[in-house]
């Protein structure tokens, strides 16, 4: 935990030192491949640590630096454009570009599905009587957060950090389907249990 705090605020400086040298090195003039390659594989880990780590900072990274995303055309109050700004097409041409998106593809997936285990483990373990448990599909539960996160920014990233934290039951009898469905509405009000396969296990 102190780790990850100390990461949080050390992140946004070190992005910037990094950002700003591919900036000045690509307004000099052509960059190589390799160098695009290394540059992107040292800022997206400290946009994601920014970002608040796990799934929630993957998640924004790729809408940040994904294809189309926001950096690219990112300015400020006062007119000043960010470090990405006008470079897509200069930073996702090529291999890099299509690195870039294996990149969110796979990390995204993989962290997705690893949550949904988690909270397969939270419903099996928390409180309540244990003859009856739920659980859902991590693979559904993948392509849902993503939805979300689309929709509902901030609803995926708080959803996914209460798995994080394992907070998201809290308070919560776990041995009924309805009240787990209330804990996802915290974050998402739509949400039916379907979307996940959500459904009951009795032992």
């Amino acid at each position: 935990m102190f780790q990850e705090a100390i990461t949080s605020i050390e992140a946004p400086k070190i992005l910037d030192k990094k950002a700003a040298a591919l900036r000045s090195r690509m307004d000099a003039g052509p960059v190589s491949e390799v160098y695009l390659l290394k540059a992107m594989g040292d800022i997206l880990p400290d946009v994601i640590a920014m970002a608040g780590g796990g799934l929630r900072g993957t998640l924004k990274a790729q809408e940040l630096l994904g294809r189309g995303g926001s950096a690219y055309s990112q300015k400020g109050a006062d007119g000043q454009i960010g470090y990405f700004f006008g470079k897509e097409d200069e930073i996702r041409f090529g291999q890099t570009g299509t690195i870039m998106d294996e990149f969110f593809r796979d990390t995204i997936h993989t962290q997705a599905v690893t949550l949904g285990g988690f909270i397969n483990n939270q419903m099996l373990q928390g409180t309540g009587p244990s003859s009856s448990r739920s659980a859902l599909n991590p693979e559904l539960f993948s392509n849902y957060i993503q939805n979300l996160y689309k929709i509902n920014a901030g609803g995926a990233a708080g959803l996914s950090g209460a798995v994080e934290r394992n907070t998201l039951f809290d308070g919560i009898e776990l041995g009924s389907t309805d009240a787990i469905i209330k804990a996802f509405q915290r974050y998402d009000s739509s949400f039916t249990g379907t979307e996940v396969g959500l459904q009951k296990i009795v032992k």
